[in-house]
């Protein structure tokens, strides 16, 4: 017997079943030292077989695409994975993205928030600006509350190395943290549950990514947070990830480059002056840095507040579309919350 089909043709449940099927027949199998007859194989094994493969794609897939579930499990499995394989956490991650949009989802990479186009500039120089902005405000604040000491400062020969360390540094860390958490994840939990939910969910994701900084308290836990609720605001509003990569950079440059004060608890030998606060912990954020003071909980607040209400914050034409083509809530009601105000 020859086990006739073609790979090439689209591959259905019918067609498995039935092959499966012509492959057990094709085999010797013996009831009472006898062979079964293919018609017995076929007749009783391909119902069982097409509702066994009914019963795995149900849990697999979607409306023709892999459920929620297995794509997150499977996204984060690669970064993992190949995290501990390159030892580079970025290019772990740019690769499972890559990998999940192009081979799982079949849409460009660049979907995911990484779209170039007229307003790309734009939107990372509006980032960097306001990230640099907001924080300054903060430190102000705190020099005029507290008169931060002022401990040391760079030589002008060590200035621009110092600068380019730092800048490559935090822009890494900066895209690496923005891809992971609003990148293909925001995406995929706003096609599941709506863009609220989901923007909550990577808040919360995100504060917890920080939970094994050094001198982490429970202050640090709710801004980073606020943190994450506010850059997932942008992203949500502006359809792409430039804005909050920026804002994102240009928070960790100030604070920890300019006024050489610790970044999530970690305090960096780079730096253009270091500054000391003293004063209560609630208002300084101690050994954590600003990121844990109850100011910076009231200015992410008025930021993220902001952010939500203005017009000034929307997408170009061409973000718009890519969005809404590859990222498509399931149900009315996810519809629904998308465009309670974010969209």
């Amino acid at each position: 017997m020859a086990w006739t089909g073609s790979l090439l043709k689209p591959l259905t449940i019918e067609a498995v079943t039935t092959q499966l099927s012509n492959i057990l027949a094709y085999f010797v199998f013996s009831v009472n030292g006898k062979q079964v007859e293919k018609s017995f194989l076929t007749n009783y094994t391909a119902p069982a077989l097409k509702n066994l493969l009914q019963i795995i794609r149900s849990g697999l897939f979607d409306d023709q695409r892999l459920r929620l579930g297995w794509r997150l499990l499977l996204f984060v499995s690669m970064v993992i994975l190949v995290g501990g394989i390159s030892l580079i956490p970025l290019v772990a991650l740019i690769l499972a993205t890559w990998v999940m949009t192009g081979l799982v989802d079949r849409r460009p990479f660049t979907s995911v928030g990484l779209l170039l186009n007229r307003t790309t500039f734009a939107e990372l120089f509006a980032g960097v600006g306001f990230g640099g902005l907001w924080f300054s405000l903060i430190f102000a604040v705190l020099f005029f509350l507290n008169q931060p000491e002022w401990a040391s400062g760079f030589m002008p020969e060590g200035v621009a190395q110092a600068v380019f360390v730092y800048v490559v540094i935090h822009i890494s860390v900066a895209l690496l943290e923005e891809l992971l958490i609003r990148g293909y994840l925001l995406q995929t939990l706003s096609e599941s549950v709506g863009e609220w939910p989901a923007l909550l969910i990577t808040s919360l994701g995100f504060a917890l990514l920080h939970l094994d900084n050094p001198n982490v308290n429970p202050i640090s836990i709710i801004n980073l947070s606020l943190a994450g609720l506010m850059l997932g605001a942008m992203v949500l509003k502006n359809k792409t990830l430039w804005a909050a990569i920026g804002f994102h950079f240009a928070w960790n440059f100030t604070q920890g480059f300019v006024f050489g004060l610790p970044v999530s608890g970690v305090l960096f030998d780079d730096y253009l002056q270091r500054f000391t606060l003293s004063g209560p912990e609630w208002l300084t954020g101690g050994a954590f840095g600003p990121e844990a003071s109850l100011l910076t909980t009231v200015m992410l607040g008025m930021a993220t507040f902001w952010i939500l209400r203005s017009y000034h914050w929307k997408p170009s034409e061409a973000a718009f579309k890519s969005w809404h083509t590859h990222v498509r809530p399931r149900h009315a009601w996810q519809v629904a919350l998308s465009k309670r105000p974010l969209s």
